[in-house]
């Protein structure tokens, strides 16, 4: 008979080659055959988050952390396992959602271990969420003192300095994130609007075309990059890159927005109402504001 230990080491194996699915099926077992195996729930947890069961991995977190043995408390160890599973409940209750319940898991685990530089960091991120940019970025100052490896924390406060209009702060950490990680798409991305926030329209259309070289299916980077030609005058690559975000998101409304505007421009107002009447019923409120005054 397999016992408990054999299928959670099973399942972690399966982890470890991707199969999420199969290494559910494991700790199922292990579960089954010691219903205390509170290892067996974390690692569960993980592979379910993996999967995108957010809510069944916030289950078994919360399980684990209901019955974590209260004597393992007492040693390093024990505390650094506990924090871990709050943090990892944080994470998914953030893919839920819930920024207030994963700030509260936040807030346990560094209560239990103040230095875990992990915690921090998910923490700013979720104080950006909740639209709290100097918390984020005292957060991240901090998970970046305890660890200033992680290109993470960095992209994450340049995220919430550009909130606060430190645009500079803010590409100064996007290229710090960019040399620790130069496959890290989402921060061409995001340097790229910030430096036109700036006016520096160049460099933010090399990075515009970066990110699209690394990331050829995010619609907000073919957008982004549809927007600033806009505003060099190139309409026609403007509705040509706004065509692309919409093939990949057809909801996506600032597409919709961007590409009225270019044929509004380019060819007569009726041709770029029928975009900017399609991107206000998406819920665009520049755009509602344009159908009101202008295509009527």
């Amino acid at each position: 008979m397999i016992s408990s230990e054999e299928y959670h080491n099973k399942g972690i194996g399966k982890i470890k080659l991707g199969d999420y699915s199969g290494a559910i099926l494991d700790f199922n077992k292990a579960i089954e055959a010691n219903p205390k195996n509170i290892f067996a729930y974390c690692d569960r947890g993980g592979a379910k988050h993996q999967t995108q069961d957010y809510k069944g991995a916030v289950g078994d977190f919360t399980f684990a952390i209901e019955n974590f043995n209260t004597e393992s408390l007492f040693t390093e160890k024990g505390r650094n396992v506990l924090a871990v599973v709050y943090l990892n409940r944080s994470i998914s209750k953030s893919q839920l959602c819930d920024y207030n319940g994963a700030l509260a898991d936040c807030n346990e685990a560094l209560r239990i271990n103040p230095m875990n530089a992990d915690v921090y960091g998910n923490r700013g991120h979720i104080k950006y969420k909740l639209r709290n940019f100097r918390g984020a970025i005292d957060d991240c100052n901090k998970a970046i003192e305890l660890n200033p490896n992680d290109s993470k924390d960095f992209y994450n406060r340049g995220n919430a300095k550009r909130e606060i209009e430190d645009y500079k702060g803010a590409i100064d950490d996007y290229t710090i994130a960019i040399k620790m990680n130069s496959q890290y798409a989402d921060a061409y991305l995001n340097r790229g609007v910030a430096e036109v926030d700036l006016q520096n329209y160049k460099n933010a259309l090399n990075d515009f075309d970066r990110a699209i070289e690394l990331s050829p299916n995010d619609e907000v980077a073919f957008c982004s990059r549809g927007g600033l030609k806009g505003k060099l005058g190139d309409f026609k690559g403007t509705i040509e890159d706004c065509d692309a975000a919409i093939e990949i998101n057809k909801s996506y409304a600032r597409a919709y927005y961007n590409r009225g505007i270019a044929k509004g421009t380019l060819y007569d107002k009726a041709v770029g109402c029928i975009d900017l009447r399609k991107a206000a019923e998406l819920g665009d409120l520049d755009a509602y504001d344009l159908v009101k005054k202008h295509c009527n």
